[in-house]
């Protein structure tokens, strides 16, 4: 068993014990922020 398939095993187990605590909606895509917050950045044109 060479270490990439210990590290999986890890990685399972983990995943396993701390499903339930874990909300992975929340890790899978970061939120994106409301138009509101974001200030309007003018274009460059393509090059």
């Amino acid at each position: 068993m060479d270490d990439m398939d210990r590290l999986a095993d890890l990685l399972g187990s983990l995943l396993e014990k701390y499903a339930d605590k874990i909300d992975l909606d929340a890790l899978s895509e970061p939120p994106l922020p409301d138009k509101q917050d974001v200030p309007d950045i003018p274009q460059r044109p393509a090059v």
